[in-house]
């Protein structure tokens, strides 16, 4: 296809960025890093990694001047901008390999709509009137609500921001609508408040929970741990989950069998919680005849959390597309008496 153009803001540097599809070939993520923010002097950064070989000076290279620092975790990055108008054109580092990352803005208006942006880094840092990239969470909302006859109950952390409202106007399928509840999960009451308002609502029982969400704040050697906080979701919801029609309660779990390999980063909490979770799903499905409770990795998604750990770790993104993940464990959540694991991009049942 035509190349795309861009330059900068001067004009003084031109460019051509030539790929045979975009949409597989580009990839363009929101960083909300503070890094970022100083070096565009916005809310947030936005690039798109393309590979080095796809951008090409056509103008102005010995206008192109480099500015190099540590990105924050110990890897240098190089950021070229015009030596004229200060203007900021890509940025690489050690973990970019093949690959580098131009920013957004300083392509055309047509190029840009075809490098639309897929992901965040950083979503944590978000400042707070940014509305959000779609996450896993919100993928499963809008896939059941496009069934019929289905009420989901979607928590959030503010349910008065664009992303969460904007939820109510889905088109969702007959029947089928949706309640936002607030769970802030650094708050104590939250998790308490939300079921108060859950029953204000006439629910008086769930069918299908699915126990997704996570902050990643917590990194620390493991005697520091606090072990209150994996109890919150099972107790909380105790008396919404009963018998009658199926219930199901999938929760997500990570392998334990690179924890050599992984020593030296502090994911105590977050590993020590991932076995926890497998022991207390496995018992809760024992222990309660007519609750069918399994454990499901979904893969390395593309969220912005998924992304974020991706390039800390060295990679450029994670590797399963948000719809990928949420087919495959909706496709399986009917299993009964089953237990699915992900591989790859498929889902396999365990019985």
């Amino acid at each position: 296809m035509a190349p795309l153009p861009g330059g900068c803001y001067c004009g003084a540097i031109r460019y051509t960025i030539t790929l045979d599809d975009p949409h597989s070939q580009a990839r363009t993520s929101i960083c909300h890093c503070g890094n970022c923010k100083k070096f565009t002097g916005g809310e947030h950064g936005i690039t798109t990694k393309i590979p080095k070989s796809a951008f090409e000076i056509k103008q102005g290279r010995d206008q192109i001047r480099v500015h190099e620092a540590d990105n924050g975790s110990g890897t240098l990055l190089h950021r070229e901008f015009c030596g004229t108008c200060g203007g900021p054109l890509l940025e690489y580092g050690a973990n970019a390999g093949d690959n580098i990352y131009v920013f957004y803005g300083t392509m055309e208006d047509h190029a840009r709509a075809q490098v639309q942006p897929k992901g965040e880094f950083f979503g944590k840092l978000r400042d707070p009137w940014m509305p959000e990239i779609q996450e896993f969470g919100r993928g499963l909302a809008e896939a059941f609500l496009s069934r019929p006859n289905h009420t989901v109950i979607a928590a959030v952390r503010d349910p008065n921001s664009s992303t969460a409202t904007s939820l109510r106007a889905f088109p969702a399928a007959e029947g089928s609508s949706v309640i936002l509840v607030k769970i802030e999960s650094t708050v104590d009451t939250n998790a308490g408040a939300a079921v108060k308002a859950v029953h204000a609502q006439k629910v008086d029982h769930f069918d299908l929970m699915v126990a997704n969400a996570g902050i990643s704040n917590v990194f620390a050697r493991v005697e520091d741990i606090d072990l209150k906080d994996p109890r919150e979701m099972p107790r909380r919801t105790a008396d919404l989950t009963g018998p009658g029609a199926p219930r199901f309660v999938t929760t997500f779990a990570a392998s334990i069998q690179n924890l050599k390999d992984n020593t030296p980063f502090l994911l105590g909490s977050y590993g020590a919680s991932r076995v926890a979770l497998n022991c207390i799903v496995r018992r809760a499905r024992s222990e309660t005849e007519w609750l069918t409770s399994f454990v499901c990795d979904p893969g390395f998604i593309q969220t912005d959390m998924g992304n974020a750990g991706a390039k800390f770790f060295g990679i450029n993104q994670a590797v399963v597309p948000v719809k990928v993940s949420v087919h495959g464990i909706i496709k399986h959540a009917s299993h009964s008496r089953s237990c699915a694991i992900f591989i790859g991009e498929e889902l396999l049942t365990v019985t």
